[in-house]
């Protein structure tokens, strides 16, 4: 450089570092070539520097720099003929299943004998400074002496993980590096990596039960059936979405092994729970079956938590109902719609069948079913009484073999409820095939049937199948009855 101050305190600090010998502060004239063989990056003393007049002048010129303002001098570029490798292939971030074929590729300049040594390297690294002496991880060789620049390699590890690559002049420690390799096992369904290049099964829930509503306050069992497909042993966490987080299945967390650990893999543990609620909400309930290999799943449940009164517990609908409680009786009349009887055996008769549920709607649980033959002296309604009916009741069905089901809610007053299916509300006639909607299939049976005395068609109970009972079929063709 054209500056005589940079030479000197650049040499000068070689000196002081015992990197050169001490050279004359100036072998005179303006310009010198400095070399740098280190890493530059590092700032003044990241470097060596040597004198072209002095030292290794036979390895070319080309270097380049610049003076800072101490007036230290800077290397920043190589002079030409420095062996270097550069890996082409693969690029980092790579991910490589074992078995899989990868393809080594890389570039080396600078030096006329090339063959190579090509290792990885596992990327992580041990914490040894609480516990004194420690092995780190080993490099592996994959292939040394090497005259080309891409080799074939079946990807293998010690253990699944994320890599580096390393490929140098054979003997030398001038080197490519790639980073960030990771290498997997790939397992079939069921399984998953044991990270040590073999696959183990996973955990599975097969069967549960779940309770969807329940009582604030009450102490309820929760149970699920899992198994693991090597028979390992299993155990489970919890987690009732309190916010108190995941716990163990018992105290201490004790391990459940599934029945038949060998012989009858598949067949599984069931694990029970009792757990109580102390607040209305929704809560997520969370269930983690874990091996002892650590292969886990995870199966999420909701689960409504109200307060009923004493006495009562929720149902699946989430009503609270005493269901330990009967009532003495339902009374009511039921209308049939057009019903004469005349020719009903014995006359005037129909039999109606009874549905108590739970609530209204089509969701509902049946509580109990009665088929009652009525009877009466003349018209179509009738008198009826239901007895041993459960405390739960919300609704309360009837339906006949030629009829709509009609639904209609269930007061009690003093364990006694009165329920009428007349007026608007009785059963009107057509359903002749039993789907609780009167359309073309109930036509072909009376169609079929026309002009004769055959019961199955005869909706008036008049004792033949004619015109007042293809009206009534006509007025309420398309209807549909309400659910059981």
């Amino acid at each position: 450089y054209n500056s005589n101050m940079a030479y000197q305190r650049s040499m000068q600090d070689l000196v002081n570092a015992k990197t050169l010998a001490a050279v004359p502060a100036s072998p005179g004239g303006d310009t010198y070539h400095y070399y740098n063989y280190g890493d530059p990056s590092g700032g003044d003393g990241g470097a060596t520097f040597y004198s072209a007049l002095e030292q290794h002048s036979s390895q070319g010129a080309g270097g380049s720099g610049s003076v800072n303002s101490s007036g230290n001098a800077i290397v920043s570029t190589q002079p030409s003929g420095i062996p270097t490798i550069a890996i082409t292939s693969p690029a980092s971030g790579v991910t490589l299943t074992r078995g899989q074929t990868a393809q080594l590729s890389w570039t080396a300049s600078g030096t006329a004998t090339q063959s190579f040594d090509v290792t990885f390297k596992p990327s992580w690294a041990m914490a040894c400074a609480d516990i004194g002496s420690c092995q780190q991880p080993a490099t592996v060789a994959v292939v040394t002496n090497y005259s080309g620049t891409s080799y074939s390699w079946t990807a293998t590890a010690p253990q699944d993980g994320t890599y580096s690559f390393n490929v140098c002049f054979s003997g030398s420690t001038t080197c490519g590096t790639v980073s960030n390799i990771s290498i997997t096992t790939s397992c079939p369904a069921g399984y998953q990596p044991n990270g040590n290049g073999g696959c183990e099964g996973v955990p599975a829930i097969t069967a549960s039960s779940i309770p969807s509503t329940v009582q604030a306050g009450q102490s309820t069992n929760f149970s699920w059936t899992a198994y693991d497909l090597d028979g390992d042993q299993l155990y489970f966490y919890f987690n009732w979405g309190e916010g108190a987080g995941w716990g163990y299945d018992s105290s201490g967390g004790t391990w459940q092994a599934p029945v038949g650990v060998t012989e009858q893999r598949g067949i599984g543990a069931v694990f029970t729970r009792a757990h109580t609620f102390s607040n209305p909400g929704t809560y997520t309930v969370q269930i983690q079956v874990q091996d002892y290999h650590g292969g886990s799943v995870v199966q999420s449940y909701t689960v409504n938590v109200i307060s009923c009164p004493s006495g009562q517990t929720p149902n699946n609908s989430g009503v609270c109902v005493s269901p330990t409680l009967t009532v003495s009786s339902i009374s009511g009349q039921v209308e049939l719609q057009g019903f004469v009887g005349t020719g009903t055996t014995p006359p005037h008769t129909r039999s109606v069948v009874f549905v108590a549920t739970d609530n209204t709607g089509a969701n509902a649980n049946v509580l109990k079913t009665w088929t009652v033959p009525l009877t009466n002296s003349s018209g179509d309604t009738f008198n009826f009484t239901l007895t041993d009916v459960p405390g739960n009741t919300a609704a309360l069905s009837a339906k006949t073999d030629w009829t709509l089901r009609k639904k209609l809610p269930v007061t009690f007053a003093n364990n006694q409820a009165a329920v009428n299916f007349t007026g608007t509300s009785m059963l009107l006639g057509g359903d002749l095939d039993g789907s609780n909607v009167i359309d073309n299939a109930d036509y072909t049976i009376l169609q079929n049937n026309w002009a004769t005395n055959n019961a199955v068609a005869d909706i008036t109970g008049d004792g033949f199948v004619a015109l007042s009972d293809y009206n009534l079929m006509r007025i309420n063709f398309g209807a549909t009855g309400d659910p059981q």
